[in-house]
């Protein structure tokens, strides 16, 4: 089985079918910027959870269940699947963007000086 076919799992599919040695040297310096993205996206999720945490603290209170403006119950948990997820394609992009820079650094050392 191949995992599911959201953007983490996509990402998964074509990295371990991609060949990072036979890539390009443009190829893996597009594919190494995807580390500036990743760290953007982990501080902007960072900040929305901590904001959504924050609401919930606040409204929940005054109520038995935890809950902020329309987020109740029941949504809290498929938040937390959308936070999984994007967590997850964080992490494949990482390692999408640390492989090319590992095969770029490799060149590097075994090209003459």
């Amino acid at each position: 089985m191949k995992g599911q076919a959201n953007a983490a799992g996509l990402i998964q599919f074509f990295s371990a079918n991609f060949d990072f040695k036979a890539a390009t040297t443009e190829d893996l310096e597009f594919l190494s910027t995807a580390g500036e993205y990743v760290e953007c996206n982990a501080i902007s999720l960072a900040e929305t959870v901590s904001g959504v945490a924050s609401l919930i603290a606040c409204d929940s209170d005054s109520r038995k269940s935890p809950s902020a403006g329309t987020l109740q119950g029941g949504d809290i948990a498929n938040l937390l699947y959308l936070i999984a997820d994007t967590v997850q394609t964080i992490g494949k992009l990482s390692y999408v963007a640390g492989e090319a820079d590992y095969q770029l650094r490799d060149r590097m050392k075994g090209a003459p000086k």
